[in-house]
């Protein structure tokens, strides 16, 4: 059983006045403007309302999977995220839910690196055995992508539920490759990587992708694949086969401690997405 807890949305952007207005639009923009004030007055009253009243029962599930890039989470749902893990529960993080949050201490201890600058924490690189180069603040760059395309995924630990009988290598469809990621970086158990191809702005090395890390007697397992905007068209990286068995793995290892779900036959090679 799935349950969804949306937190309040944010209010619409405001209107732009064009390059070289003339004073026609400008009159247009500036009452369009005060129109936009107003009812966005309206909305942040009802929005702190919402807000105060938003509270997920974590507690009442056996895993939680957090898609979520946006404002600060109110203290007291912090704390119950944070109670939760730290009890036993699983968190389960998707793409760019490691991006928000960067005064949240606790949290970048769940997730060891997040959408950070050069200067937040330690980067990470990977080793072919899958352990970790840790690289000390203010060097090799802050948190970044470049140009979105199809990448192979390295698979490290064949042994772990989550990776056990997955091909060592897979072409992964076109998505953002995450580099130099920031963060505390510790005890992590690297379950994917890539590597950063130059050509493409990368860096050249070998990214983590999928990671587990433990807070208190819970874990936390954070997946940086599977960018998907809501104007995206292209699709790919949430259609691939390969991401979408590796979530849904995950999820289960997560509730259950076991992997039960099969690799499917149409899993990609490391040729073909």
């Amino acid at each position: 059983e799935v349950s969804e807890s949306r937190t309040p949305g944010s209010f619409e952007r405001a209107p732009r006045l064009p390059k070289g207005a003339t004073d026609a639009q400008k009159a247009d923009h500036d009452a369009k403007m005060a129109d936009y004030m107003k009812r966005r007055a309206g909305f942040e009253a009802s929005a702190k309302a919402d807000w105060a009243a938003w509270s997920p029962d974590f507690a009442a599930h056996d895993v939680v999977v957090l898609s979520y890039n946006g404002e600060t989470w109110p203290r007291a749902v912090e704390e119950k995220l944070e109670a939760y893990v730290s009890g036993g529960g699983k968190l389960v993080n998707v793409h760019a839910s490691n991006n928000p949050f960067p005064d949240w201490e606790a949290f970048n201890q769940m997730i060891g690196l997040g959408w950070r600058g050069a200067e937040f924490g330690f980067r990470v690189t990977v080793n072919k055995d899958g352990t970790i180069n840790r690289i000390p603040p203010g060097e090799d760059g802050g948190a970044g992508h470049g140009a979105k395309h199809p990448y192979v995924v390295t698979i490290h630990g064949s042994d772990h539920p989550i990776t056990k009988g997955l091909p060592k290598v897979w072409m992964h469809g076109t998505d953002e490759l995450y580099h130099s990621q920031r963060g505390p970086a510790e005890n992590m158990t690297v379950f994917a990587s890539a590597f950063d191809s130059e050509e493409i702005g990368g860096t050249g090395k070998h990214e983590p992708m999928v990671w587990a890390i433990p807070f208190g007697e819970g874990t936390v397992v954070t997946n940086v694949m599977g960018h998907l905007r809501a104007d995206q068209e292209e699709k790919d990286a949430v259609h691939c086969v390969g991401f979408q068995t590796v979530f849904a793995r995950t999820v289960e290892w997560a509730a259950t401690g076991d992997v039960t779900l099969p690799v499917p036959a149409q899993f990609p090679g490391e040729d073909e997405a």
